[in-house]
């Protein structure tokens, strides 16, 4: 849209942003800016391809990028932590003067394993049912239907009296750092809250302790646990709310949009602290995003959402390489490159339509609307999945397109 209106009205474009792919793609000039200061400013080949200033360098390498960089390979074969099985939210939405509504299915027949150690980036279009997954999985919702296995512990139909001594193995770091964190509260009261739940039994030095491992493991200084959380930058409260989920030791951490908010430095930063405490401590992880390169890049592997149901499952490296259902090939196909050269000279594959409304899904396959290799069988059929070469895939023409 913003390429029309240049080339149709002569529209002068002021970009501010944090993602470089996109400033790749669509700036004549760039401004990096830091601390209120011009760090450097030049044509964007020339800040791409040889930035003069370290901190532009710093910004460049921070980067994560879908054509390149580190790719962690799948993990073994290993009992499961968290096993989910045909999990659905279903909501009724009341109509205006009506007493019942229209079902609203905002997740639709979901299954996943999750073995210790593990991360499973989740990725989809907003609105394709994400934050609806990890809400059904941690109980913050109740699942229409479904079963959620942590530990071997069904959780699903499980009483709030018996579900809450469990939730200390499952905790949940939120998209905005700042709305997360209550702003009357100091850093130590914050972190200490799971602690006075769970462990109330713990003493004043105890307790005091454990925030300060906590923070210490984030690369926060303890000592500034009397503080408020407007004090910290983004970064730190990200981090602070790390320490949080973290300080009761939990199997599970879901991360939804946990990075999104961040520049692309810090978000470098929260990701290599993610991966060395799941590293050090075995955590299994389930990784929400709308960036496929940044969940490249911490995943073992991806789940492509649209509209409540799974499309394709696979291995990031497989995924990424070699896609099978159409929609992930779209969406890997939308991610910018940060580089000049050759995000200009990529083939851009835009999506037909708009995404449905949960409301009227299309019947058969949900995305046949958008897709350009639907048949007679997407529209009556709706496609499971199955295994292709290694990937799951619901796609009917999986493997023939």
């Amino acid at each position: 849209l913003m390429a029309e209106l240049r080339a149709d009205f002569g529209t002068a474009v002021m970009l501010i942003t944090h993602d470089l792919g996109i400033a790749a793609g669509s700036c004549d000039r760039l401004l990096v800016m830091r601390e209120g200061q011009c760090i450097e400013q030049g044509g964007v080949q020339q800040i791409f391809h040889k930035p003069r200033s370290t901190y532009t360098q710093n910004l460049l390498a921070a980067v994560p990028r879908l054509d390149g960089g580190e790719v962690r390979a799948p993990l073994a074969d290993a009992p499961p932590l968290l096993e989910v099985s045909d999990l659905a939210v279903h909501y009724r939405v009341p109509a205006a003067g009506a007493r019942s509504g229209q079902p609203l299915r905002a997740l639709d027949g979901v299954a996943l394993r999750l073995a210790p150690g593990e991360t499973l980036g989740v990725v989809g279009e907003s609105g394709c049912g994400k934050s609806t997954l990890a809400r059904a999985i941690l109980r913050l919702v109740a699942p229409t239907q479904g079963r959620v296995c942590l530990l071997g512990t069904e959780l699903a139909r499980l009483p709030e009296r018996e579900l809450r001594p469990l939730r200390r193995d499952m905790q949940l770091v939120f998209q905005d750092p700042l709305a997360a964190l209550d702003p009357r509260m100091t850093v130590r009261d914050i972190v200490a809250e799971p602690l006075q739940s769970f462990e109330p039994q713990l003493g004043e030095p105890e307790v005091t302790a454990r925030i300060a491992a906590a923070l210490t493991q984030v690369g926060l200084d303890p000592a500034w646990m009397n503080r408020y959380p407007h004090q910290f930058s983004g970064g730190q409260c990200q981090r602070i709310g790390i320490a949080r989920a973290l300080v009761l030791k939990p199997q599970l951490l879901v991360c939804d949009e946990a990075v999104s908010a961040l520049d692309v430095t810090v978000q470098a930063q929260i990701i290599g602290l993610l991966l060395e405490l799941q590293s050090e401590l075995g955590l299994a992880m389930i990784f929400i995003a709308h960036d496929l390169a940044v969940v490249r890049r911490i995943s073992h592997r991806i789940m492509v959402m649209y509209l409540g149901r799974v499309m394709e499952e696979a291995d990031a490296i497989s995924l990424c390489a070699a896609p099978l259902h159409p929609y992930t090939r779209a969406l890997i196909a939308a991610v910018p490159i940060p580089d000049p050269q050759l995000e200009r000279q990529r083939k851009r594959v835009l999506l037909a339509a708009e995404v449905p409304s949960l409301f009227a899904p299309p019947s058969g396959c949900p995305f046949r609307t958008r897709c350009s290799h639907a048949i007679e069988r997407c529209v009556s059929e709706v496609p499971v999945l199955r295994r292709v070469g290694d990937s799951a895939v619901a796609c009917h023409r999986a493997g023939e397109i």
